[in-house]
């Protein structure tokens, strides 16, 4: 791992692996339900 994406990881909120997880490959395109996002980034999902 490069000192650059350790720093990062190392530091940052919400890791990599929390990411990588909920991106699902659907019709050959990364996705991410808004749902995953919102839960993600703490914010409130309004329908």
């Amino acid at each position: 791992m490069t000192s650059t994406v350790k720093k990062l990881t190392e530091t940052a909120i919400v890791t990599l692996d929390q990411v990588e997880r909920r991106i699902y490959l659907i019709r050959g395109q990364k996705v991410m339900l808004d749902s995953e996002l919102a839960e993600l980034t703490e914010l409130r999902r309004v329908v």
